[in-house]
């Protein structure tokens, strides 16, 4: 609904019929009057909160972590307002879009959140989140701990973050996520932001891979811990740690620009007959800087409690698995949380 001032009203629905008001001023971006106040680099974790499944596919959604990177560096882009994404959900489905960003939603003039819109809709996944990033983060996008800080969290006034999958062969599920993020800069030195925010904790230089989600057994076997390995964090660098533990054969690529990490690793299993194998699984997670204060909005600033891994992420297995509730066998990728550096705190998980 629009207003004479030139407001507007909205009050979406979503693909599981819930609905939201939001509202915005109807200001339009521009060169005059950008989102500039937004631009920069952010990375963010969508935690796996809450999870439901339909009768015959109980067990089998993934546990791991999706993440998303979002970015608006050009003055093409803030002049716009238009910012793009790319991600990962938890059984390896990348996704990517862009949307532009909304201002004002709650009606206050210290309302200094921009709120994005990110939604993609495919034959299988539906994914919806709308994240309010904090305007002024760039501030602090400076290669020094201090400058750190959370500049990304779900809008939960306005709509619940979710992931809903449905396949043809019948099998239904749906992940709730829990939303934080902050800025991201390829210039940041990362032994220097870990050295600060995780090592003050205790908190292991180690990659590891929690298998508790994998629930019952795969078709292989049934799987077993992983061993933590070794990584070393560097200025610039992430890799695995040569003279570390590795028993699962992991390896390791990080990409700078983007503060993606990725590799693979084996998942020991136990057969059916007490001998022991391997099955391939991938990982893959995103790093996550700044855990520390948060940033932007005066009396919003105020830090999560929730302390997250260094990276966080997921790892899968393709795996097939019988329908409880038909008895056809379902093609499934199941796996569970990864993680470099990850708390021992259970409101946060892996």
């Amino acid at each position: 609904e629009a207003a004479p001032d030139g407001s507007l009203t909205i009050e979406p629905t979503d693909d599981r019929d819930e609905t939201a008001q939001v509202w915005t001023d109807g200001r339009l971006w521009s060169k005059e009057d950008s989102a500039e106040g937004w631009r920069g680099q952010y990375t963010v974790s969508l935690r796996n909160a809450a999870r439901e499944e339909s009768e015959g596919a109980k067990g089998l959604a993934p546990r791991g972590h999706g993440y998303l990177t979002l970015k608006m560096t050009s003055a093409t882009a803030w002049n716009a307002g238009r910012m793009t994404w790319a991600g990962l959900l938890p059984n390896g489905t990348a996704v990517s879009g862009s949307a532009t960003l909304a201002r004002g939603l709650l009606r206050d003039p210290k309302d200094c959140w921009g709120y994005l819109p990110v939604y993609m809709r495919s034959s299988r996944d539906v994914l919806a989140v709308l994240a309010q990033v904090a305007e002024g983060a760039a501030a602090h996008d400076a290669p020094k701990p201090s400058a750190a800080c959370q500049a990304v969290f779900e809008a939960t006034d306005f709509a619940e973050a979710y992931w809903s999958h449905a396949d043809s062969a019948g099998l239904r599920y749906t992940v709730e996520w829990d939303v934080y993020g902050g800025v991201y800069s390829p210039a940041y030195d990362f032994a220097a932001y870990f050295a600060e925010f995780y090592e003050e904790g205790s908190v292991a230089r180690t990659l590891v891979f929690d298998v508790d989600g994998l629930a019952g057994t795969l078709a292989a076997g049934t799987p077993q811990a992983v061993a933590p390995v070794g990584v070393v964090i560097g200025a610039r660098t992430l890799t695995v740690d040569p003279n570390g533990p590795n028993a699962c054969r992991a390896t390791l690529s990080f990409n700078r620009a983007t503060g993606v990490v990725s590799g693979t690793f084996r998942l020991p299993v136990t057969k059916a007959d007490d001998t022991e194998t391997t099955v391939t699984a991938s990982y893959r997670g995103v790093m996550l800087i700044g855990w520390g204060p948060g940033c932007g909005c005066e009396d919003s600033s105020a830090a999560s409690d929730v302390k997250l891994p260094f990276v966080s992420g997921a790892f899968w297995v393709a795996d097939k698995a019988a329908d409880a509730a038909t008895g056809r066998t379902l093609a499934v990728k199941r796996g569970g949380a990864a993680g470099i550096a990850v708390p021992a705190q259970p409101e946060a998980g892996n």
